[in-house]
């Protein structure tokens, strides 16, 4: 199921319209290097044909490999030969070498011998689209009646306005005291419709860079008759209304993408999602957030099961997992399914690669919706969370109201992804998604429903810098009453810990050894849960005879 909001959005124009159509994702074969000249009319030679400059500068700035074969547009003269035979194209997916196609008749067997087919896959049909047009759409408009409250449009109290309390709760507040807005920043939208976005005073308009509508291309992402739905995940990310209204990353630039099938749920809206991806990074992007999620479709043949979700076997995880190794942090909702039959966390949050983000309420407690997730190994999921119950939103009526969802709690981590690269530019989205880990509350003791826990944004920019020395970066208390202490370590080492009372003969009250590896280390100082009040220092002796010292006081 769809797993953008808690409430989802339904029109029946665009579906309706192809009531009769049959879609197929036709793959090929040998896309490899061996056939580079004679398979495709474009060359490693020249990426400038079909990526753009962006995307070269982005790669070479992680030290990636500039151009691989699954940057190849499809070879054309596969793509002419399946038309021939009375199919419509929709898109090519280049990096699964395939096309997406549709037809009015049921021509299939016309080219099940073609000697390049190398799979044919039914992605949607008739008889889906006719089972949807008896949906009873009562309950979904119901609750969408529901989001709007009568908010005023100022709250002089902070330049965040009424977004405040959800930026102050990850501590992006604080990094927009150090002027990082995610400027020059390109993230990129992955959703349902942008409606009236085009003109909404809560937004830069001359930071939309680009809009694609995949679903229906003759019509904008902005119409009066799309979801808005968009509208407010983007404002997450990069409202910049003063005194009313700011996203994560206000400075940020958007390109958005309409990849959902509105009024259905069919797998065709993964290879929707994977098209956006591919488009995404040849515009060189830097960030995708997608505040969508799959479970089951209409037609239950045509379904996932629980097993598939194992990182890297969907197709639209595997596109997430692609993007990543281009280069582009992929930022994915968690889902909505915990109060639900299904419960766990949907595709492509189960992606290898992505932040998987899920939903907690502002005691900082997971919310009862948000998808439960799972740790295999080193493989969290969900891996951070942030705010996600009585999100402030901002609307397509131009106003402000509240809605509930790891849709909206995804977007703060993808804004405050947008501050840090800003701050940190050669900085991977490996490098970016372990910082989270290491600065969240929880990291101590994942769990499957909140992750890491609640990221400190402040602390990740730390945790970012780049030392050359052995430093006490943190030291602080968290929830399991312990102080927890972050370390750079210029190389693995052993490191003796010492606490000792502030007073004229400073009395050594505990020690502790730990092994650190080279980098950023996060460990707990043990027998500070039982410290009592008082004044302490904290030591920390390194392989080379350096003191690591912090002053604190104990409450």
């Amino acid at each position: 199921m769809k797993q953008h909001i808690a409430v989802l959005f339904f029109s029946l124009l665009s579906l309706l319209a192809n009531a009769q159509q049959t879609s197929y994702f036709i793959s090929f074969g040998n896309k490899d290097t061996a056939d580079l000249n004679t398979n495709t009319t474009f060359s490693t030679l020249n990426p400038l044909q079909f990526i753009s400059q962006k995307a070269i500068d982005r790669r070479l700035k992680f030290n990636l490999p500039v151009i691989t074969v699954q940057d190849l547009p499809i070879n054309e003269a596969y793509i002419t030969q399946v038309l021939s035979k009375g199919f419509v194209l929709q898109h090519t997916l280049k990096w699964f070498n395939g096309i997406i196609v549709s037809s009015t008749t049921n021509n299939i067997d016309s080219i099940n011998k073609l000697p390049f087919i190398k799979s044919i896959q039914l992605i949607a049909s008739e008889q889906i689209a006719e089972k949807e047009k008896e949906i009873d759409l009562t309950e979904r408009v119901n609750l969408l009646a529901q989001k709007f409250d009568k908010n005023e449009l100022i709250d002089s109290s902070s330049i965040n306005g009424f977004s405040n309390f959800q930026l102050a709760l990850n501590n992006i507040d604080q990094l927009h005291k150090k002027q990082l807005k995610g400027a020059g920043k390109y993230v990129a939208v992955f959703d349902a419709g942008f409606k009236n976005m085009q003109r909404s005073p809560y937004f830069n308009q001359q930071n939309i860079i680009a809009t694609y509508n995949l679903v229906n291309s003759e019509e904008s992402v902005f119409a009066s008759n799309q979801e808005e739905h968009g509208l407010s995940v983007a404002g997450c990310i990069a409202a910049n209304a003063p005194y009313r209204y700011m996203g994560a990353a206000p400075e940020a630039k958007l390109v958005l993408f309409e990849t959902e099938v509105e009024d259905s749920e069919l797998p065709i809206e993964e290879y929707y999602w994977a098209k956006a991806a591919e488009l995404a990074d040849s515009l060189g992007v830097d960030i995708i957030n997608s505040s969508l999620g799959y479970t089951v479709f209409d037609d239950e043949k045509l379904g996932h099961k629980y097993k598939e979700f194992s990182g890297n076997k969907t197709l639209i995880a595997q596109a997430a997992n692609i993007a990543v190794s281009k280069g582009i942090l992929v930022v994915v909702s968690a889902g909505n399914e915990g109060d639900k039959i299904w419960k766990k966390v949907s595709t492509p949050a189960d992606a290898d690669s992505v932040i998987t983000v899920g939903a907690c309420d502002a005691k900082k407690t997971v919310t009862t919706f948000s998808s439960v997730g799972f740790s295999k190994g080193k493989n969290q999921k969900p891996e951070v969370t942030a705010l996600g119950e009585k999100v402030q939103l901002v609307n397509a009526m131009g106003r402000v109201s509240k809605g509930n969802g790891t849709s909206y709690s995804t977007p703060i981590i993808t804004g405050l992804s947008a501050c840090l690269m800003q701050a940190y530019p050669y900085k991977n989205p490996h490098a970016i998604k372990q910082a989270f880990i290491l600065s969240a509350d929880q990291y101590y003791e994942h769990n499957k429903y909140l992750g890491y826990g609640i990221v400190d944004a402040l602390l990740a920019y730390e945790i970012l810098a780049d030392y050359t020395r052995d430093t006490l970066i943190d030291f602080r208390p968290l929830a399991d009453s312990n102080y927890h202490a972050v370390v750079f370590s210029s190389s693995a080492q052993k490191v003796e810990i010492e606490i000792e009372i502030q007073s004229g003969d400073e009395k050594i009250i505990s020690r502790q050894k730990e092994k650190i590896q080279e980098g950023i280390n996060r460990f707990a100082v043990i027998k500070t849960k039982k410290l009592q009040q008082g004044v302490y220092i904290l030591k920390i002796k390194t392989n080379a005879g350096v003191f690591l010292i912090k002053r604190f006081e104990k409450l």
